[in-house]
């Protein structure tokens, strides 16, 4: 194994690892993969042809802004990575969730949802965020648990991958979603910014890492 073969695979086990802990304004205990110890073994998810239904129109805003107020959104309009995270459960928990703990925009943190890459609300930037941080989330495709459930990277290389086999030809239930959402970089390219928010892949996995380490009811 040449050095820089040997550099990216100490970076990918060091990805695998940032990639479950996200951001937080709350303390939260360490996760199993920051401390790297394994607290139960993580099924691979079982996908199905079917995508989950989403809420009808104005559903997820009529949430965020019924008094009293359980979150803190920029507007009473959710956005459309919003309507994402309320089409998981449709119940607010993990829209709620990620409000709270700091993983999508509100009146405190910005910068942190698809709209918010070049191009804006509309863009293909946001559809091919949008399009990664469903299946990340076992959204679209659905499936329980999540692609990204325990370890981010997952979603992307397949759970019985080593490092060096996935920098060749990864092979994760979610490896077409990111690599569109990172699109023109190679797998190793892709690993060594995955969670960057200036890429559409890596906003969208930014969020996945952070319901990882907050929300796991997103997952």
């Amino acid at each position: 194994m040449t050095i820089s073969k040997t550099r990216t695979v100490w970076a990918f086990l060091a990805l695998a690892s940032a990639l479950g802990m996200g951001c937080s304004k709350k303390s939260a205990p360490p996760s199993s993969e920051s401390t790297g110890q394994e607290t139960s073994p993580i099924a691979a998810p079982e996908t199905t042809s079917s995508a989950h239904a989403a809420a009808g129109p104005g559903v997820c805003s009529a949430h965020i802004a019924a008094p009293p107020p359980r979150v803190e959104p920029v507007t009473r309009t959710c956005t459309a990575t919003e309507e994402l995270a309320w089409s998981k459960d449709s119940t607010g928990a993990c829209l709620d969730c990620l409000f709270e703990k700091g993983c999508i925009n509100d009146r405190q943190t910005q910068g942190q949802e698809c709209a918010d890459l070049p191009g804006g609300p509309g863009s293909p930037q946001e559809h091919l965020c949008l399009d990664t941080l469903a299946c990340d989330l076992g959204i679209r495709p659905q499936a329980k648990p999540a692609p990204s459930r325990g370890l981010t990277i997952a979603a992307y290389c397949a759970r019985d991958q080593s490092a060096q086999a996935c920098i060749a030809s990864p092979r994760g239930p979610c490896a077409a979603q990111w690599n569109a959402g990172f699109a023109g970089q190679n797998p190793q390219q892709i690993l060594s910014s995955a969670a960057a928010r200036t890429t559409p892949g890596g906003m969208a996995n930014a969020i996945a890492g952070c319901a990882n380490y907050n929300c796991t009811m997103c997952l």
